[in-house]
């Protein structure tokens, strides 16, 4: 009905004067029924508002209920008329000539309204593969979230257990995906692939995230637009033992972190909130290595320029127990190595390599890895890792390669006893040297 009145206010050629569109919608000017609402509505010259006048209904009701009544039509009224004017002021020719005035779309206003009022939506990927009896834990901390504007993916890495089951009690405040199993970061990358948040919280089905994070994580990075990512600091917690919470030794860093990010891994995949965009101009997870996916991820972004900021507070929970795949030693040091090839390939400056220290890195977790594979059993590949990195020590870092030599020469020739004894008694020499070089 507003749209029917103001076309007819353009029409008779009245100026669009905000205080009479006032005085016809508030005060109730209106046309007479019959022949002459008729010509109105035809589109007769005078200029009379053909509008229901509000005072028709001022006596209809009684009493507090019936002035509400009233404010509420006259606040719901003065908004569409707002918009509407809005929209008709864009059609009105500059030079008075003749146009065929267009009634403006009704949803696209109001997808206007929803876009100026609504808040940034986040995407919370959940993958999980067997991990039933941890999962409601995690959705339920996704759904505690003090923010409330997100949406929740749960990905079936083809799960055989009762992941489809749990996950049908959530639903439809969630959404469920399930692909072949395939790995976790394989997972995410569905879950990132399906997701429609400008910025994306990764959750592991074992661990949990705590009510305020995403709240305090979105409203720092809408603050602070040149960070792209906003990670807090974690604790961890034994399955069997919930009471005893302990902190990781790690330390934190803001700002550019790739040359303290390359020495190892200190953000766990739900510490951080990221945006989407720093997502679209790096990469996805990189498929093949599970329990260093993240790092390679986190390195990636780094590498490609964007900020990183540590908030300094207990933001989430990660859960131990004996499936955790980074307790896996072999697995562990194998990702290790691969993670900083990686990085060796996907770096092309020479000297941003040489700064990073990445040929000493590749050479030690190459190192790491032969002896990881001998102490399971892989004697011929693991002596083939170890020469290999032994090699690249000796030419360019000898006394690293003096240093890891020293107790292996120790426990092959004078055993593992005496071996450890000396290996204590260096240590305290070296302590020693320190304390009276700081006290001198």
């Amino acid at each position: 009905m507003p749209l029917v009145w103001l076309k007819c206010f353009r029409e008779s050629g009245t100026p669009m004067d905000i205080g009479a569109i006032w005085h016809a919608f508030c005060f109730g000017v209106c046309y007479p029924e019959g022949e002459r609402g008729e010509k109105l509505a035809q589109g007769g010259n005078e200029t009379i508002f053909p509008f229901p006048a509000l005072r028709r209904n001022v006596g209809a009701g009684k009493g507090k209920k019936s002035e509400r009544l009233l404010g509420s039509r006259v606040l719901l009224r003065l908004c569409v008329v707002f918009l509407s004017a809005s929209a008709l002021a864009k059609s009105v020719p500059d030079h008075g000539e003749s146009q065929t005035f267009e009634k403006p779309k009704l949803s696209h206003l109001a997808e206007t309204l929803h876009c100026m009022e609504s808040k940034p939506l986040v995407s919370i990927i959940i993958a999980s593969y067997n991990n039933g009896k941890y999962l409601a834990e995690a959705i339920e901390s996704a759904l505690g979230q003090t923010y409330k504007d997100l949406e929740i993916i749960v990905v079936d890495d083809g799960s055989t257990d009762n992941t489809r089951e749990l996950v049908k009690q959530y639903q439809p405040k969630i959404h469920y995906l399930y692909q072949e199993n395939q790995g976790v970061c394989s997972a995410r990358n569905t879950g990132i692939k399906n997701s429609k948040g400008k910025y994306l919280q990764f959750l592991d089905a074992d661990d949990i995230l705590l009510s305020e994070k995403l709240e305090l994580q979105v409203n720092f990075l809408e603050s602070n637009p040149d960070y792209a990512v906003c990670y807090s600091d974690v604790r961890y917690f034994n399955n069997f033992d919930r009471t005893k919470l302990s902190k990781g030794n790690y330390k934190f860093y803001s700002g550019d972190i790739l040359k303290c990010l390359i020495q190892e891994n200190f953000i766990t995949i739900h510490a951080p909130l990221i945006t989407r965009a720093c997502l679209e101009n790096t990469a996805l997870f990189q498929t093949g290595f599970d329990s260093r996916g993240d790092w390679d991820l986190w390195l990636r972004i780094a590498y490609a320029g964007y900020k990183f900021y540590y908030m300094e507070k207990v933001l989430a929970l990660c859960r131990w127990h004996g499936n955790n795949m980074s307790l896996n030693h072999l697995r562990a040091t194998h990702a290790n190595f691969w993670v900083v090839k990686s990085a060796n390939n996907y770096i092309s400056s020479e000297e941003t390599k040489k700064a990073l220290g990445i040929r000493k890195l590749l050479a030690l977790r190459q190192w790491n890895y032969g002896k990881a594979l001998i102490q399971s059993g892989f004697r011929i590949k693991g002596w083939r890792e170890m020469i290999i990195a032994g090699k690249n020590l000796f030419l360019f870092y000898p006394l690293w390669l003096a240093k890891l030599l020293t107790p292996e020469l120790i426990r092959l020739f004078l055993g593992e006893e005496i071996s450890q004894r000396i290996v204590t008694l260096v240590k305290k020499c070296f302590r020693l040297m320190g304390h009276r070089k700081g006290v001198g």
